[in-house]
């Protein structure tokens, strides 16, 4: 199934090479598969095509986080909160990395901005971290 994702959206790119949503789909199929390399290079291109994607930059996060680059993927899921901020889901991604890094007050600002969107998320998080 990944290779036929991968194949179809090749095509739709051969149709629109700046089709960003693309990229950002096939990076996720080769972050499934454990591509995490190839995911990131994805969705790097995605921004580049459109630079103010906030889903390309939380994407892009995700690929980052799994690989282990923490530093790094906060700030792409600042960015994406940056370009959207009602985006609940690199807000939250945000909080959890910076509890990570043991960044205590960044951790507790990002949940009490999560709480304004979502209360009910937000003590979810809190209750997981603390």
């Amino acid at each position: 199934q990944s290779q036929k994702a991968i194949e179809v959206l090749n095509q739709a790119l051969k149709i629109n090479p700046h089709f960003e949503k693309a990229y950002t789909n096939m990076g996720v199929v080769y972050e499934r598969i454990g591509q995490l390399g190839k995911a990131a290079e994805m969705h790097k291109r995605a921004i580049t095509e459109r630079p103010d994607y906030a889903q390309g930059h939380y994407n892009l996060g995700n690929t980052l986080y799994k690989s282990g680059r923490k530093k790094e993927a906060m700030s792409a899921y600042a960015l994406a909160n940056q370009l959207d901020p009602k985006h609940v889901d690199a807000l939250y991604n945000y909080a959890v990395v910076a509890d990570e890094l043991g960044k205590k007050r960044v951790t507790e600002i990002a949940i009490n901005k999560l709480r304004g969107i979502d209360p009910k998320l937000a003590n979810q998080l809190q209750q997981e971290l603390y």
